[in-house]
């Protein structure tokens, strides 16, 4: 249970960093939220394209 919590904060951090230097550099603006969102979205495909490469399937695409 803690090597999630570890795993996570190790995740998060960095994601939250990121969006306070794009909030810093853009300012509060909708091309902040557009660049966070396509990371995300890059980040997750890539995610998901790594386990299927590994044979690890995704037990919520099943229900």
């Amino acid at each position: 249970m803690i090597k999630h919590y570890l795993l996570m904060t190790l995740v998060c951090i960095p994601l939250a960093l990121l969006y306070v230097c794009l909030e810093w550099f853009f300012g509060n603006t909708w091309v902040t939220v557009g660049v966070f969102f396509g990371v995300l979205v890059v980040l997750r495909v890539g995610l998901y394209l790594y386990r299927r490469s590994k044979g690890i399937r995704d037990g919520y695409l099943d229900e």
